[in-house]
């Protein structure tokens, strides 16, 4: 896993980590990561780390707890961290949020 990352959600912009901050604060809100079609972007060294909302996937907002917890089984043990609430994003989005993910990447400023 890359040193320094930003975590923020390309839909509803939460920040879930922001690596530029001392403490490294990480937000507890569940979220989901993915690798993107052309992988994720590098900015000033920091990577921003494809990142959604658990609570964004779906058009209601409602967490679909069952999905989300057979996902969290399924995140690599060099990935799992407790008290992150992170998960690999389902299969089947695959791809369905890329695109919000290269527009944040686009324009988001890595610069303080």
């Amino acid at each position: 896993m890359p040193a320094n990352l930003i975590e923020i959600c390309c839909k509803c912009g939460f920040v879930h980590r922001d690596d530029r901050h001392k403490p490294h604060h990480k937000q507890r809100k569940l979220h989901y990561h993915w690798m993107p079609e052309n992988n994720e972007k590098v900015k000033e060294g920091y990577t921003l780390h494809a990142t959604i909302c658990a609570s964004c996937i779906e058009p209601d907002g409602m967490v679909d707890w069952a999905e989300y917890d057979e996902q969290r089984k399924k995140t690599p043990k060099e990935y799992y961290v407790k008290t992150s609430y992170n998960a690999a994003l389902p299969y089947k989005y695959r791809g369905k949020f890329d695109i919000m993910y290269y527009m944040q990447a686009e324009y988001f400023d890595v610069e303080l």
